[in-house]
């Protein structure tokens, strides 16, 4: 997971819903843990970009550790403005 500085972090249970308040502009990213070798992965903007490099670094290293759809979230980060 990656959040702008001072944001929160949060985590689920898997098949339960999750509510997340984002009230630190920037990128966050996160993941679906049981899942993370497909790269089940999103990206999410709040207001002004801000911390692009720091999630450029993180994909890079999610992809790593996935086994198909490395590019999946570099794909969603070209997506935010």
């Amino acid at each position: 997971m990656l959040v702008p500085d001072g944001g929160s972090e949060w985590q689920g249970e898997i098949n339960e819903e999750v509510t997340v308040t984002l009230d630190k502009p920037g990128r966050y990213i996160y993941k679906c843990q049981p899942h993370m070798a497909l790269a089940m992965v999103g990206a999410i903007q709040v207001g002004e970009p801000g911390n692009l490099d720091a999630a450029k670094t993180r994909a890079e290293e999610m992809a790593a550790g996935s086994a198909t759809n490395k590019d999946r979230l570099n794909g969603y980060l070209s997506q935010v403005e």
